[in-house]
């Protein structure tokens, strides 16, 4: 097997060299950043480096994803770029190009959407969790559980292609190279948190890695999971919708899933019991 870990300085230095063409190449089709390849199940799959890799060492939520998607690989990539060749190095960039871009494009108004709907805004002090990618961005740590780009190829009308890893399909457990990304870089990551830190998973396939993470890290405080945050993908917005509790379409024949709005109560009354636990104890 490969090495997972590297210098990722490295990388930085190769992006930082690139003329906007090369970093677009780069982008569609990894090769100079590529971290490793090799079969996830039957599906070829390759990891790819991006600027992921900067701890918020004193955030107070920590969201986490599945994995960046080639969009948030991008936009994150170009904003790097741009920040090395004004002048600021590795370490400095790699906080910019995470904050630019981590769960973004579309998926972001849905996010801060659920994030401000259990209260998650009012327990940060904050107006709305929007501000969390601006003003507010030392608030909290962006993160998913495989840290690299991951893409795999494609089926049906997406086949030939390197698409989106979903987590979905291998599970990334049953993957040993995903499994070690998770045991030896988000392991390490999530150790270096601050200890009141919330940990937030996005959907089901985070929620399975975290734990799995989490299940390395004796003594870790379990009431500072929330365990129900929808992944606010467009593939999931049936299930954020339902989270949020926004009316359903008139043409709808599928039947809604109450769990997912109980869901939703019940992380506003998880994050409701923790301030009134912090006052008691002030």
């Amino acid at each position: 097997m490969e090495e997972i870990m590297m210098n990722e300085s490295d990388f930085g230095d190769i992006v930082a060299t690139m003329d906007e063409t090369l970093l677009e190449r780069e982008i569609r089709r990894p090769d100079r950043l590529e971290i490793l390849s090799g079969a996830a199940g039957r599906l070829p799959f390759q990891m790819a480096w991006a600027p992921f890799g900067h701890v918020n060492r004193t955030a107070r939520l920590a969201i986490i994803g599945i994995t960046p998607g080639r969009e948030q690989m991008g936009t994150s990539l170009r904003r790097y770029r741009r920040a090395r060749q004004e002048g600021l190095d590795h370490a400095q960039a790699d906080v910019l190009g995470k904050a630019t871009g981590s769960f973004s494009g579309g998926m972001r108004a849905t996010l801060v959407r659920c994030l401000d709907e259990v209260g998650m805004n009012r327990h940060l002090g904050i107006a709305s969790t929007s501000s969390l990618w601006g003003v507010h961005n030392g608030l909290v740590h962006f993160s998913s559980a495989l840290r690299w780009p991951i893409f795999v190829e494609g089926r049906g009308k997406d086949a030939g292609k390197m698409v989106n890893y979903t987590g979905a399909s291998p599970k990334p457990l049953k993957v040993p190279e995903f499994r070690r990304v998770i045991e030896e870089v988000l392991v390490p990551e999530l150790r270096e948190l601050a200890d009141d830190c919330l940990i937030a998973p996005l959907g089901d396939a985070a929620n399975q890695m975290v734990m799995h993470a989490l299940s390395l890290m004796p003594g870790f405080d379990h009431s500072r999971y929330l365990a129900w945050m929808p992944h606010p993908s467009g593939g999931n917005r049936d299930i954020s919708s339902q989270f949020l509790g926004d009316p359903p379409s008139p043409s709808r024949v599928k039947p809604l899933n109450p769990l997912y709005r109980q869901q939703a109560m019940s992380m506003r009354a998880q994050l409701a019991n923790r301030a009134m636990t912090g006052a008691a104890a002030s």
